[in-house]
């Protein structure tokens, strides 16, 4: 059946719905101080090279928080910082697991995946990410969907896990041309074996060694690490210091383990970003512009500096 209209994800811009005054005074109405953004902009070097943080996304905020996302990282490409994009589908994978009644399956969305599981996650990842791209492109901010070619992969242990695999490589020159088109990459987490073999991956550690990006972001529905007997938001995680202490304290939830255990791996690697913040989209232009605090930073010791 002939094609009889596409979507252009990287059509010209156009006429912009925001002068760049208008973006700026946006901008200072989300900050507490102009002297905070100029501070942000002095160390930005937009003339000589485009500015790129990476943006792991949770796979709630696309399907909860679509318009808040959309708005900061909007704002983000029209100051001339490039956010490199990234979501999971590990939300939307338990409410299809659910609805098929079997639930029971669930733990093995991340220890073992067989073909039928794999099939749901790939066109779970694919329609989300569609969802993301058309939603940015909708607000006037070109994207780009980039949903292979990124991670060459191997199995972790095909006799183990099936279809999981480990990233050994990472190709990134749909990310530059994309963002050299002036368009927000939107990735997923597959990869491929060079047989062309898909297989799931969680390749953010690789990633932002081979981009080194300025920032790195994590985007999640809490907006941070939260004790859970007091409620009360910890604003920084020294993981050094603190990861052991952590990974035992009952009071600290078992998904948020879970980010300060990926935090520290991500931070082993010195030349990438000194601290990464955990946010909720809301607070992502805030967090990036301001010393205010908000949400979560990990570091990797006192020492440290997040600026």
């Amino acid at each position: 059946m002939p094609i009889t209209s596409t979507r252009q994800f990287s059509r010209p811009s156009g006429d912009i719905l925001h002068s760049t005054r208008s973006i700026v005074l946006q901008l200072l109405g989300d900050i507490r101080s102009e002297r905070e953004a100029r501070q942000y902009f002095s160390g930005l070097n937009l003339d000589s090279a485009k500015e790129c943080i990476l943006i792991k996304v949770g796979s709630s905020i696309v399907t909860k928080h679509l318009d808040s996302l959309v708005s900061s990282l909007a704002l983000l490409s029209r100051v001339g910082i490039y956010p490199i994009v990234v979501h999971d589908v590990v939300c939307q994978i338990d409410k299809m697991l659910e609805t098929a009644d079997d639930a029971s399956r669930s733990d093995r969305i991340i220890q073992v995946t067989d073909a039928p599981m794999l099939a749901l996650m790939r066109s779970a990842a694919l329609k989300e990410n569609l969802k993301l791209v058309e939603a940015l492109e909708d607000s006037e901010t070109r994207a780009r969907p980039i949903t292979s070619g990124v991670f060459e992969a191997e199995y972790l242990d095909k006799r183990r896990y099936g279809l999981v695999g480990k990233v050994k490589a990472v190709d990134q020159r749909s990310i530059k041309r994309s963002i050299e088109a002036d368009c927000i990459p939107v990735l997923i987490m597959m990869g491929e074996t060079p047989d062309g073999q898909i297989l799931s991956v969680n390749g953010i550690v690789e990633l932002a060694r081979s981009l080194q990006p300025r920032k790195i972001i994590l985007l999640s529905e809490k907006g941070g690490v939260f004790n859970t007997d007091t409620n009360e938001k910890i604003s920084v995680v020294k993981v050094d210091e603190d990861h052991e202490l952590f990974m035992a304290q009952p009071q600290i939830h078992d998904s948020d383990r879970e980010k300060i255990r990926g935090c520290k791996e991500l931070l082993k690697n010195q030349q990438i970003a000194p601290g990464i913040s955990i946010l909720h989209p809301v607070d992502l232009v805030k967090g990036l512009f301001t010393h205010e605090v908000v949400g979560t930073t990990i570091i990797k010791s006192k020492t440290d500096t997040c600026g």
